[in-house]
Parts: C-alpha cells; sequence; structure tokens
C-alpha cells in the first residue's frame, strides 16, 4: 500500500489506519497524517501493537531534536 499524499510504501501500523466512524482506511503515510492532522482532528483506530521505530522516527522534524540554546551565537 502507498500514501495517498507522497505515493510513499506504508509500514503495516500506517496500513492499518483506519477513520473511527466511517471505518475507512486513512492511507497516509505518518508525515502526511500528522500534517492533516495539525488542520483537523480525524478520530482514528490503529493498531498500537504494529507500531516500529520506523513510524516513530517519521514524525521528528530534522530541528526537531536539537537544542533551540545551542544554536544561538553566544
Amino acid at each position: 500500500m502507498k500514501c495517498q499524499c507522497c505515493d510513499r510504501i506504508l509500514t503495516d501500523y500506517e496500513s492499518t489506519r483506519k477513520h473511527a466512524v466511517t471505518g475507512s482506511f486513512i492511507d497516509l503515510c505518518q508525515q502526511c497524517f500528522k500534517a492533516v492532522q495539525a488542520d483537523s482532528h480525524l478520530p482514528t483506530k490503529d493498531r498500537k501493537d504494529l507500531i516500529s521505530s520506523d513510524d516513530i522516527d517519521d514524525g521528528l522534524d530534522e530541528n526537531e531534536d536539537k537544542d533551540p540554546i545551542e544554536e544561538r551565537d553566544i
């Protein structure tokens, strides 16, 4: 299965995420899903037992792990 937005191959966790009300599959990778969630809250059902480190790492922004104090010139 592939993401409907960016065409990436979905992990097992991403491919089993469903809309909680309609029951339809969402078919979005973690990055695209988080972008959609930022704009509107989608109630979802997912299989937490299928989460892998790839699913968790996909949600990190490149600059998210940097300490803002370390980036300042002192």
